[in-house]
């Protein structure tokens, strides 16, 4: 009796592991022939593909610093455009002509504010640009605006309490009756602010900042997807005056957001992430309960739009950011690279063109267009050893040559 009911079980056994063998193989094979479908979400996502890579050259000499972020703007109403380059506790100043960064002046502001995001703009309407600092002391925006002149800087504004950035915005100009085809969509430069709250650093809506003669004033609302940073967006050419928007919030997938009556909706999200930021600072927020909890605030590096080209080309970061840092929320990035991607009617966005994958972590960067030739050329801000604890940190620009659409 046990010999036969030990038989059975084996032959039952085996019959088991014929049949699973065979349903795995069915599988196997099955994928191997036809892959499986991404599950529907609602939300177009592009496929990827292999993509061509550009390398570098380097701009001067390696910087034995930490930059945080860069510039470019005419300082001194002389036509050139200087190139700021943000430290912790100043800034920077200089000309780059070709592969040669030279260094200028250096220019530092009032009190114990770090330094987190710098920018140019004309506030004062007198024809050269100001430098504006986006800073934080003590957990909250400290900002500060420097006006450049024979070499140096005094400063205009100091403890502005908003984060800064310039904006291109789309203005749609408004078409005649039985105009037909529309205006072209212009571009216009916009200063935009985001304020703080005890809550949370970047809390409120990004409006528009004018200056009075003696303080930043909030004007209109920017439109935007809800709960956006001043940090995670780039404005798409519109008709019609109905804003696109691209939004990369983080370390995260890219997304386009369309207008459509009084809200915005996503249409469409990346396969891969993008982003990834090393640059963050110390930042107060309270809990519900009102407890002080000292978090960080990260400074995330924005999609640029290149609305010249045909079709419409955006540049990204892409961090090579494998885990958490050790410390809690602290980035660990290993490395990066530029992703350049064109717009596409139905699949939203493809990757076209992407740099060498860098063993350095980029910082910032700026798509600068040859106004004559249409030549494309990306500056790239990158650290070198970018870990946030580095006790030997190098800084160097990067100077990549873009090829044109379909070339």
């Amino acid at each position: 009796m046990m010999k036969r009911y030990l038989k059975k079980s084996l032959l039952s056994g085996c019959a088991i592991a014929l049949i699973m063998s065979g349903v795995s193989s069915a599988r196997g094979a099955s994928a191997e022939k036809t892959p499986a479908a991404p599950k529907a979400t609602g939300v177009a996502i592009a496929a990827p593909a292999r993509i061509a890579e550009t390398t570098y050259q380097r701009a001067g000499k390696r910087f034995d610093v930490a930059f945080w972020s860069m510039a470019s703007g005419d300082l001194d109403g002389d036509g050139g455009r200087e190139t700021i380059l943000l430290e912790r506790e100043r800034v920077r100043i200089g000309r780059l002509a070709g592969v040669e960064f030279t260094e200028t002046s250096r220019c530092a502001w009032k009190g114990q504010a770090q330094g987190a995001r710098v920018d140019c703009f004309d506030i004062d309407g007198d024809g050269d640009d100001e430098i504006l600092v986006t800073a934080v002391e003590e957990g909250m925006p400290a900002s500060a605006v420097l006006d450049y002149r024979d070499g140096s800087c005094t400063q205009m504004l100091a403890y502005v309490r908003y984060s800064m950035r310039v904006v291109a915005v789309p203005d749609a100009a408004p078409s005649s009756a039985g105009e037909s085809p529309p205006s072209p969509v212009t571009w216009k430069r916009v200063l935009s602010g985001q304020g703080w709250s005890g809550q949370q650093f970047f809390s409120g809506a990004v409006t528009r900042l004018e200056y009075d003669g003696k303080k930043l004033r909030r004007r209109e609302t920017l439109s935007l997807p809800r709960y956006t940073d001043i940090y995670q967006f780039a404005y798409l050419p519109a008709d019609a005056g109905e804003p696109s928007v691209l939004r990369l919030a983080g370390h995260e997938r890219l997304e386009l957001h369309e207008r459509r009556g009084r809200k915005f909706k996503r249409v469409w999200r990346s396969v891969k992430r993008y982003g990834g930021t090393l640059n963050l600072l110390p930042a107060q927020q309270r809990s519900v309960l009102g407890e002080v909890q000292h978090q960080f605030a990260l400074f995330g590096i924005p999609p640029a739009i290149v609305a010249q080209r045909s079709p419409t080309t955006a540049f990204v970061a892409q961090q090579d950011m494998p885990v958490q840092g050790m410390v809690g929320r602290l980035p660990f990035v290993r490395g990066g690279r530029m992703v350049g991607l064109v717009s596409d009617p139905v699949l939203g966005f493809l990757p076209q063109m992407q740099t060498v994958l860098l063993s350095a972590g980029i910082v910032d960067f700026a798509a600068v267009v040859d106004p004559e030739g249409g030549a494309l050329q990306l500056i790239v801000l990158a650290r070198m050893n970018p870990t946030y604890f580095s006790q030997d940190p190098q800084s160097q620009l990067l100077l990549f040559a873009w090829p044109q659409t379909g070339s």
